[in-house]
């Protein structure tokens, strides 16, 4: 039975990356495209220029029915400023709000997102429910972000009105520095735009939870190397093997509604659940052990991995490009069988992609 492996060990293998048959027939992703996601991570470093004591808010959308949040920032401001979810009921009915699965950003290291995944997964902070009256407003995740931390929000939510209909909602995601200009924010913080397709996000995707379903094996010119599934990358702007094993369709599809991000594909995926549903098959002719195990193609990467309940990561990051770090342990695997394993796991703000 797969299982978290006793010590996350790291090292380099050669890689072999999927056939054009293999991406045809053997692994596939599905997006819960109907649910959707509110995504605030440009900019994603902010100054008082940005706040809603200069007016501005990091991102504003109307978001319906069921879906997740997912923010990402850091305080580059020399002081303490607070940070908040700002809900508007632009309908003239009750609307009721309940977060689910709550995850919070606040910490200078780079494990904070970590955290953050650790608490959404495993259900450990208490759900929140919100009524609006019409036209009211109010806010959640309210907290003090100190200068020069990281600081962000996952959480899953549910909007309906009174009799169990979907609502529509308006989310504002915001900070400010003086509390009676927190009323300020009219308008959207300039976006870094680059035109670089790896570019930060903002806006509102059209999903947050990819189904990913792997049917994998090895040969026996295979064994002792690493077979690669690459995710989160536009393949029509890298033609090498180091893209997107699923040639970018994996890739959530975003809407700036400010307009001053025009390119759709969230790139990395970052603040996706991704659900990972391997089946592996030894054909190298020899009894083996084999491990699922985590990397990236572009640098540094913080992994994690949920299995049969339990979360677990390694306490330290993947520092240099394609360095592999051992995750789960399928087990000792007779030549001929099979092991399936369902896990989850998500590409972690401040890695890079492809993870």
């Amino acid at each position: 039975m797969a299982k978290i492996v006793d010590k996350f060990d790291e090292y380099s293998l050669e890689l072999i990356y999927p056939t054009d048959e293999e991406k045809k027939n053997k692994i596939s992703c599905a997006v819960n495209t109907n649910e959707f996601l509110f995504y605030s991570n440009n900019p994603e470093s902010v100054y008082y220029k940005d706040f809603a004591d200069s007016g501005k808010f990091f991102c504003r959308e109307t978001v319906k029915g069921n879906g997740q949040i997912y923010t990402w920032h850091r305080n580059e401001y020399e002081g303490t400023i607070t940070s908040l979810i700002l809900m508007y009921n632009p309908t003239d009915k009750e609307i009721e709000i309940n977060f689910t699965n709550i995850g919070t950003t606040i910490d200078p290291n780079w494990i904070s997102d970590v955290y953050a995944w650790r608490d959404y997964l495993t259900a450990a902070n208490s759900p929140v429910k919100i009524t609006l009256s019409p036209y009211e407003y109010a806010n959640i995740f309210s907290r003090q972000i100190p200068a020069y931390c990281n600081f962000g929000v996952i959480s899953r939510v549910s909007i309906t009105y009174k009799q169990g209909n979907p609502a529509a909602i308006t989310f504002f995601d915001l900070a400010y520095v003086d509390e009676t200009k927190s009323g300020n924010a009219t308008e959207p913080a300039q976006a870094s735009v680059t035109g670089n397709k790896a570019d930060p996000h903002r806006g509102v995707g059209a999903g947050f939870y990819e189904t990913f379903t792997l049917n994998l094996s090895m040969s026996s010119s295979e064994q002792d190397k690493a077979k690669v599934i690459s995710f989160g990358k536009d393949k029509t702007t890298d033609t090498s093997n180091d893209g997107d094993s699923f040639d970018g369709k994996d890739l959530i599809q975003m809407t700036d509604s400010s307009g001053q991000i025009k390119i759709k594909g969230l790139a990395g995926n970052y603040g996706v659940q991704m659900d990972v549903r391997l089946k592996f098959t030894n054909n190298t002719g020899n009894t083996g052990n084999f491990k699922v195990v985590m990397s990236s193609s572009g640098g540094k990467i913080y992994p994690f991995v949920s299995l049969n309940g339990v979360f677990a990561y390694p306490g330290r990051r993947i520092e240099t490009a394609k360095v592999l770090m051992e995750m789960i342990d399928l087990g000792t695997i007779e030549n001929g069988k099979s092991v399936s394993v369902n896990f989850f796991t998500a590409l972690t703000a401040v890695s890079t992609a492809p993870f």
